[in-house]
């Protein structure tokens, strides 16, 4: 006990104050990996999207191409 730093028993935690901050922990978690799901769908989505635009311009582009040589 002599180790410990000179304060008051009111700074201690107890096991109901760490029980109450993993608690609110676990809800600020969750809320950011709803958060995160979410913006990762999105970005998902608009990846595909772009990707199949490139896609079909180069078929397009491929195409005539091949339309010009023939």
């Amino acid at each position: 006990m002599e180790h410990l730093p000179p304060v008051g028993w009111a700074d201690v935690a107890t096991k109901r104050d760490l029980d109450t901050l993993e608690t609110r922990m676990d809800a600020r978690l969750e809320t950011m990996e709803a958060r995160l799901s979410g913006r990762l769908e999105h970005e998902l989505r608009l990846f595909t999207w772009r990707a199949l635009v490139v896609l079909v311009a180069a078929m397009s582009v491929l195409v005539a191409v091949t339309r010009l040589l023939s």
